[in-house]
């Protein structure tokens, strides 16, 4: 099929998830049904090309061993999403809900430190890591907390020309995980709607390389433009940032 990116289809995925809501009980206002609920979106997509024996049923089925760093006992063999689960059922949500995005294709073993989330704005989820492993990530730009500026695998000198490199030498990476809270998240859901992004034919939007960096304080526009619906939709996103937020919470590497 199409390829819509992990943007559009976070969206059409909230939108789908407040519609079924909206069926199940017709007689309330969504923002009243969406009150305090937990949407996890956990992104599994790609075409496994490092792990084409799991393409079939998803990498994110792929079996872990056990072992000393593992989530999971000595005697079960778990896999990605039961890792994945794991984490998401540490978080200690937004106050009021929202929903919380993560990537399948990485276990972080977060569940002893027991993220808790704001209910202020977009909050991502960065780990310290040596400048080198930035190019193979997305690396956050920080300054108090706030995202100054997304880095799309970035090399050591881009990193340093951004000032995303701290006193040891090290980056913020992306892990993947980004909490948004529901008033923001039906505000997306709005501009989406106005934009296309929930039609027939969606623009393609990606949720990490388009999405989040146009809640930074600087945008570092990289590779082509988008254009068309996307590009508007964006624009929207980028006039609205201040509303939205965008913090930065770094967990122990």
């Amino acid at each position: 099929g199409r390829r819509i990116g992990s943007g559009t289809a976070t969206l059409r995925a909230i939108e789908a998830w407040r519609r079924r809501l909206a069926r199940s009980h017709p007689e309330r206002e969504a923002s009243d049904d969406l009150r305090h609920r937990r949407l996890a979106i956990v992104h599994s997509g790609g075409d496994s090309r490092r792990l084409p024996a799991y393409a079939a049923e998803g990498k994110i089925f792929a079996p872990l061993p056990s072992s000393d760093v593992s989530p999971f006992p000595a005697e079960a063999l778990g896999t990605v999403f039961d890792g994945v689960l794991e984490d998401l059922e540490s978080f200690e949500w937004p106050e009021g809900g929202g929903v919380v995005i993560c990537s399948g294709d990485v276990v972080l073993s977060l569940a002893a430190q027991r993220l808790s989330f704001s209910s202020d704005g977009v909050e991502a989820v960065a780990m310290p890591g040596p400048v080198e492993r930035g190019a193979g990530h997305g690396v956050f730009a920080v300054e108090g907390g706030r995202v100054r500026a997304m880095l799309q695998k970035p090399d050591a000198q881009t990193c340093a020309r951004h000032d995303a490199v701290d006193s040891s030498g090290r980056v913020n990476l992306d892990t993947g995980i980004v909490a948004v809270p529901w008033p923001i998240a039906l505000r997306w859901l709005e501009l989406a709607r106005e934009h296309g992004l929930l039609g027939d034919r969606p623009p393609q939007v990606d949720l990490y390389a388009d999405l989040l960096p146009r809640l930074a304080e600087e945008l570092l526009e990289a590779g082509p433009a988008a254009q068309g619906p996307a590009r508007s939709f964006l624009e929207a996103i980028r006039s609205e940032r201040a509303v939205a937020g965008f913090s930065v919470r770094s967990i122990p590497s």
